[in-house]
């Protein structure tokens, strides 16, 4: 729905919570290491942006991960 869907919010905790989704971005971040993700940007903007504190942690959890995998800063 071109970033309009009402549930957007839910669609995007949904993904950022789904641990089978996990190694699949590794394996992208290890192919592609600026690769910038969902997790990137909800851990930066989630609270403005009206995401819970648990998205947050956890998108950001994700992202101390994908840039260890990357083996740097992928977003600064």
């Amino acid at each position: 729905m071109n970033g309009t869907s009402p549930d957007l919010f839910a669609v995007c905790r949904k993904l950022i919570n789904k641990g089978e989704l996990l190694d699949l971005l590794e394996a992208e971040i290890t192919k592609r290491p600026t690769l910038l993700t969902l997790e990137d940007f909800v851990s930066r903007y989630g609270s403005e942006w009206g995401f819970y504190n648990l998205t947050v942690t956890m998108a950001d959890a994700r992202r101390i991960r994908f840039d260890q995998v990357a083996n740097q800063t992928r977003y600064a």
